[in-house]
């Protein structure tokens, strides 16, 4: 079953290892082992560097340790904390912008 994704929603973090990818061995090998174009769009659904990672990291896909290319040992923890860090200021910024206090987010933050 195909999983559809808004490409806007995808983390900056994960665009950013795609946008990165033909500079780096680690993605390299990462695609090359996955069967996708690295010369390609990034973003394309279902065969997109971009939307591998996030099945990987987001989804925690990671069957294979693909991510020990890009991370090392801990490659999926190192991406999802990585993830959380960036989701943790996205949030903080909603707050900021839209004035409300962070405790009326029930501690989320």
């Amino acid at each position: 079953m195909p999983i559809n994704y808004d490409a806007r929603a995808i983390p900056a973090s994960i665009r950013y290892l795609a946008r990165d990818a033909p500079r780096s061995e680690g993605a390299q090998a990462l695609a090359a082992r996955a069967g996708l174009p690295l010369d390609g769009d990034p973003l394309a659904p279902g065969r997109g560097l971009v939307f591998y990672l996030y099945r990987l990291v987001v989804l925690g896909l990671d069957t294979e340790g693909n991510l020990r290319l890009l991370f090392g040992p801990n490659g999926l923890e190192r991406a999802q904390e990585r993830l959380l860090r960036e989701q943790r200021v996205t949030a903080q910024g909603l707050v900021e912008r839209n004035g409300q206090d962070a405790a009326g987010l029930g501690g989320f933050l």
